[in-house]
Parts: C-alpha cells; structure tokens; sequence
C-alpha cells in the first residue's frame, strides 16, 4: 500500500511542472509579441517622419525653381504650375501682389509664391515673398514661411 502512495505523489508533482511550462511559455510569447509590435509601430512613426521631410523638401524646391523662372523672366505671368520632384508631387502658384505701376511700391513687384507638395499622405506647404526691381532686375526674397495646410 505504501509504494502506490508513493508512485501517486511523484505522478502528482510531474503535473504541476506542465501548467507551470505552458504559462512561462505563454508569457515569453507575449512578451515577444508585444516587443515585436512595438517596433512596428515606432518604425511606422518614423517613416511618417521621413515622408513628411520629403515633402518639406520638395515644397522647398518648388520656391526655388519658381525664384529661378522669375529671375529669367522678371515678368514672369502670375499662374499655377505642377512639378514633380522625384516621386513627390508638387503645386506651385505665382500671385502677383505690387505691379510696377501700383503707387504702394514704386519700381518694383512683388510676387507671393505657394508651394503645396505632397509625399504620399503627408503635405507640406511653404511660402515666399520675392521683390523684383524692375530697373536692375535684382530678385530678393522678402520672406519664406511653412504655412499650415
């Protein structure tokens, strides 16, 4: 009687090792997992930032070539154009603010210049003030500012 005793407790201490195996086991799985999907979301988070200086980049190349077309052509005509900058897409438009012959600015134009570009699904936008001078034909930037869209 005593040896069945005996085999029934040593069978009864191998049961509790596998509920012990199974929940260690559970908790490294998770662990895992949770580490796994951390990493996806801060590599997520860092692609949007990517993205969104790409588009910053390519908004400031917008300014740049319309400063460049308005210093070949200093009349150059008010308008909307699209670029494209590597695989971003880019919308400038040219406004006229001071004529040369408005009173408020005297032998000089003015153009506000809008470069919307976009880099998948973030946007950015900037924009420029430029002063021609009609009589030495000198462009300067009066301001750039990142607007909101």
């Amino acid at each position: 009687m005593r040896n069945s005793s005996l085999a029934f407790g040593i069978f009864r201490k191998g049961v509790v090792i596998l509920p012990t195996v199974i929940t260690l086991g559970g908790l490294l799985f998770l662990i895992a997992f949770v580490g796994i999907f951390l990493a996806y979301i801060f590599n997520l988070n860092n692609y949007g930032i990517r993205l969104s200086a790409r588009a910053l980049a390519a908004a400031r190349s917008g300014i740049e070539d319309a400063r460049l077309k308005l210093v070949r052509n200093k009349d150059y005509p008010a308008g909307s154009y699209n670029l494209t900058v590597d695989e971003q897409t880019v919308t400038v438009t040219i406004t006229r603010i001071c004529d040369n012959n408005s009173t408020d600015c005297p032998g000089l134009i003015k153009n506000k210049i809008v470069s919307q570009a976009a880099a998948m699904n973030k946007k950015r936008q900037l924009t420029a003030v430029f002063v021609v001078s009609k009589n030495t034909g000198l462009v300067q930037t009066e301001s750039l500012l990142e607007t909101p869209i």
